[in-house]
């Protein structure tokens, strides 16, 4: 966490900590967004290999 807060530009990660305490998490719609993030992402990059391939 420590790393994570540098990172944000805090002396230190009780604020991060404090917020992940604090937040709801909804895992299902969490796991969903993931998915389609990277299946999105999966695809956009066959979709640019497969033009590099056909020239």
């Amino acid at each position: 966490m420590w790393q994570v807060a540098e990172a944000a530009g805090h002396a230190s990660p009780d604020r991060l900590q404090d917020f992940l305490v604090r937040a709801s998490w909804a895992a299902d719609e969490l796991r969903d967004w993931v998915r389609e993030f990277v299946v999105d992402s999966l695809r956009a990059e066959d979709a640019g290999a497969d033009r590099g391939r056909n020239r």
